[in-house]
């Protein structure tokens, strides 16, 4: 009886034990094929991008860890989300649960089958977006098979007409015949009545009229001009296919250079934005896509876009094909440039201060403004180039240095302190947003008021300002450039400029410096073309009007603050700190 009982329960264990297996076993096969759905999503809107839906087949299988620590931790995930009064789940991969899904994640293989028409160069470009797309790893044993099949099956050939018999054909042959003795009735019916009606006619009239000489050069000069404007049409049409096809071929490099690396893509569209006309990057967007840009391109700013959002409404309905080709090279000419120039792994690091990019300028100074020198220094790294400028213009010069020496002391960067000072700049953010604080930048706001006037006019407001408050017109002053702080820059960065402009633009500039000022120009400059403006100078027969005097001051200093943008100088920094100091040793 014993050795009985001591079997049933030898046989209960087993039974339970294969019960619990195959139930887990189902269980992972479940999370599986769940993590296997959020990848095909992900890798489908990658490919719809840049291949039809019917051109290609994804096949997604992916392995997982069978931890059950984890699978416990992600059914109760899943149980919370559908709990009484709870709210319904979003999209599938944005549910937080599924986080620990791809903690579990093993390996990752795609398969996908390309059609036949599909040009084998672009399978590099498919296989970037899939990899970029899915973070796939292949050291980890991720991968990505591409093979070819022919997918779109031919049309079905239309079905063969029946064989006539001979009496059909015979039908026909007559019918063609009768159809052949009425036209030739026809005409002969047609002949004998013109040759009577010539009959008929007096002897005297000729039967054929002269022709009109002026008529038939009008005809034959009518035929060349139709025959040139074909060719001309011909023409133009070739090259436009032409130039199609380039404006396609920048299509795909700008959606692959913006996929595998937006923060340079992005550099590039910012930059374009900063000196060009930003009517241009509007019409590339659309050529690529505004879905497409504002995925690839999402690390600009979002005052960027809101400037390229007021600016649509008066975009021009109809381009040629010819205006838009030279619109978008622009464009993809700065892409590229950054492209080139950017560090091919710094794209892709985790970046803890991301958000930081799309906070305007308000938020970004109250969140950032009250750091430490060397959480800053830390920030900074992570910042975008437009970003660190536009910020690093609303510190104090003494903030600036301390800021600076902390960037040169960095040697190594926890990941866990990245990751609390961005949680504390987080905190602090929606602080701001839940109780906003309006801090208007009056200089800023004046001297952009300044560059609408007309030249003379800022002249006269901006000499009447240093007059009667110079330290009102310091705060301006480090806002726009007046070309007469000109002689705060660095000398290097003023001879420079001053040797790519033209030698008499220079010299009407200088004639309303007063003596001291226009010398300490003419010193940073070689000492044969500094005698040369003097000698100009000196041997103006004509005094200069203010109207020509303020243009060229105005068309100077914009070329100059573009010029110091360029090499990362902040205006700031040179013109309040040397007025400042003049101020306190006039007082």
């Amino acid at each position: 009886m014993q050795k009985s009982f001591t079997k049933f329960n030898c046989l209960s264990l087993v039974l339970f034990l294969a019960l619990f297996s195959s139930v887990s076993f189902g269980q992972y096969l479940e999370e599986a094929g769940t993590l296997e759905s959020i990848y095909e999503n992900r890798a489908r809107a990658a490919l719809n991008t840049v291949l039809k839906p019917q051109e290609y087949s994804l096949v997604i299988s992916a392995e997982i860890n069978r931890d059950e620590t984890k699978l416990k931790e992600y059914n109760q995930e899943q149980e919370l989300l559908n709990l009484p009064g709870m709210p319904m789940p979003g999209a599938q991969a944005d549910m937080p649960g599924h986080n620990i899904l791809h903690d579990l994640k093993s390996k990752i293989e795609v398969n996908l089958i390309l059609n036949l028409n599909i040009p084998p160069d672009k399978e590099e470009i498919i296989k970037g977006l899939i990899v970029s797309k899915l973070h796939l790893d292949e050291t980890a044993g991720d991968k990505v098979n591409i093979s070819r099949a022919n997918l779109v099956e031919d049309e079905e050939k239309a079905p063969l007409l029946p064989e006539y018999s001979w009496k059909t054909w015979l039908m026909f042959t007559i019918a063609a015949l009768l159809g052949l003795a009425g036209i030739i009735f026809w005409s002969s019916r047609k002949q004998n009545k013109e040759v009577k009606v010539s009959n008929e006619l007096p002897q005297f009239l000729p039967s054929k009229l002269p022709e009109d000489p002026a008529k038939k050069e009008n005809t034959e000069s009518d035929k060349s001009a139709k025959a040139a404007a074909s060719n001309e049409h011909d023409e133009e049409f070739l090259k436009n296919l032409q130039l199609e096809v380039q404006l396609q071929k920048m299509k795909e490099h700008i959606i692959q250079i913006g996929t595998n690396f937006p923060h340079a893509a992005s550099q590039g569209i910012n930059d374009y934005l900063n000196q060009k006309d930003k009517m241009d990057v509007i019409n590339t967007f659309e050529v690529v896509g505004w879905d497409v840009a504002r995925t690839i391109f999402s690390p600009l700013s979002v005052a960027a876009w809101g400037s390229l959002g007021n600016l649509i409404k008066t975009k021009p309905e109809n381009l040629t094909v010819s205006q838009k080709f030279q619109s978008i090279s622009q464009v993809y000419n700065f892409i590229l440039s950054s492209y080139l120039q950017v560090d091919g792994n710094k794209d892709v690091q985790l970046n803890p201060f991301h958000f930081l990019s799309k906070l305007s300028r308000e938020e970004l100074k109250f969140v950032l403004l009250s750091e430490h020198p060397k959480n800053l220094a830390v920030i900074s790294l992570y910042l975008e180039p437009a970003q660190f400028e536009l910020f690093f213009a609303d510190l104090s010069s003494d903030k600036h240095d301390q800021v600076a020496v902390e960037i040169a002391n960095i040697k190594q960067l926890p990941m866990r302190g990245l990751e609390i000072l961005a949680q504390g700049l987080q905190s602090k953010l929606s602080q701001f947003r839940q109780n906003p604080i309006v801090s208007p930048d009056g200089p800023d706001v004046m001297a952009r008021i300044l560059r609408v006037l007309t030249a003379e006019e800022e002249m006269k407001i901006v000499q009447n300002l240093i007059r009667t408050n110079p330290a009102d017109s310091i705060k301006i002053r480090s806002q726009v450039l007046y070309f007469p702080d000109a002689i705060y820059l660095p000398p290097e960065v003023v001879s420079d400029f001053i040797n790519s402009r033209d030698l008499t633009e220079i010299s009407t500039a200088l004639t309303g410096f007063d003596g001291s000022s226009r010398e300490a120009i003419l010193s940073s400059l070689p000492k044969k073309k500094a005698e040369m403006i003097r000698v100009d100078i000196d041997s103006a027969t004509n005094a200069v009007s203010p109207k020509t005097l303020a243009e060229t001051w105005r068309r100077l200093s914009m070329a100059l603050e573009a010029e110091m943008k360029s090499k990362g100088l902040i205006l700031r920094h040179y013109v309040e700190n040397q007025e400042t100091k003049k101020l306190r040793m006039a007082s």
